[in-house]
């Protein structure tokens, strides 16, 4: 019962020193140190879900190039390699966020694909040349956690490097195998 009491006095000895604080200084602390602090518990919010995305892209566009550089075997290669890339991770993904390339040219149907892919691997001297390379490129938009002219203050996801502003790109490309 004691031990309860001496832990209660330390407390009611700091509120009772702040209470009698007549200078007004805590309060102006308080009234600077809060805003920082949310701030600073803000901005490690939208970070980690600015690289949790950002980490999720890379790995679908790494499974999406693999498939695709792969898919001269299959009868469906553009429709493999969307499945691939959507259930690839946890980011809502879908054809409206993959461009598939071969040797520079996009292709938007399986039969386009098939051609290029096949076109790209049969051609004499394309091996090791840009015409034989695949490429998957996605985008998605920025996690919206604080407002976008907050991100684009701070230089992320504001539209540079021919990434349009307010979504994260990845590109990953491969040898047609």
């Amino acid at each position: 019962m004691k031990a309860a009491l001496s832990a209660i006095t330390p407390i009611k000895a700091l509120l009772r020193t702040l209470v009698d604080e007549c200078s007004g200084a805590i309060p102006v602390k308080l009234a600077i140190a809060v805003p920082l602090f949310t701030g600073l518990a803000i901005g490690a919010v939208q970070g980690g879900l600015l690289l949790f995305d950002e980490i999720e892209l890379v790995n679908a566009a790494a499974v999406g190039s693999r498939t695709f550089a792969l898919a001269r075997h299959t009868p469906q290669p553009y429709t493999d390699t969307i499945e691939a890339v959507v259930n690839s991770g946890r980011l809502p993904l879908g054809a409206s966020n993959v461009t598939l390339s071969v040797g520079g040219m996009s292709c938007a149907s399986d039969v386009d694909c098939l051609r290029a892919l096949n076109t790209a691997y049969y051609a004499s001297g394309a091996h090791y040349s840009s015409a034989s390379w695949t490429t998957v490129t996605l985008t998605h938009a920025c996690p919206a956690f604080v407002p976008a002219s907050w991100l684009a203050l701070a230089g992320v996801c504001s539209g540079t490097n021919n990434v349009l502003p307010g979504f994260l790109t990845a590109q990953i490309s491969q040898e047609v195998q």
